[in-house]
């Protein structure tokens, strides 16, 4: 069973529109089936300092991110996984006034833009990457 656990403390989504999407996206790409990963929605600026500390990106090219993945093998230190969770993917960290500013250029909902932000960063865990 994949599982799809979302932190989400200060903003209004659609959390069961974002899992059955992100669980599509597995099976469609031929993931695991016991996959499981985590997304957080949070500000600009987290996403930014999570930029610069993790990807080593200076201040320009921290800007901007709307959305971050890292694969379990990416995070830094020791990652102790529960017994029951041998299949995990990775984080995905989405910036929610990035994710604002793609919805009204690309003229369709913010839900809309923050489910294909999480599908575009769960190919990135499933090691599907674009040009």
């Amino acid at each position: 069973m994949i599982k799809i656990d979302i932190q989400d403390n200060k903003y209004s989504i659609n959390k069961q529109e974002i899992v059955d999407s992100i669980k599509q996206t597995i099976i469609k790409n031929n993931g695991p089936q016991d996959a499981s990963l985590s997304v957080t929605i949070e500000n600009e600026k987290t996403v930014f300092e999570l930029a610069k500390k993790y990807l080593h990106e200076n201040d320009d090219e921290a800007k901007g991110h709307p959305v971050l993945s890292f694969l379990v093998s990416e995070i830094e230190g020791r990652f102790i996984l529960p017994p029951d969770e041998e299949n995990y993917l990775g984080e995905i960290i989405v910036s929610f006034e990035q994710a604002q500013k793609n919805a009204l250029q690309a003229g369709h909902s913010l839900g809309t833009e923050i489910v294909n932000l999480v599908n575009h960063a769960t190919l990135h865990l499933l090691g599907i990457h674009h040009n």
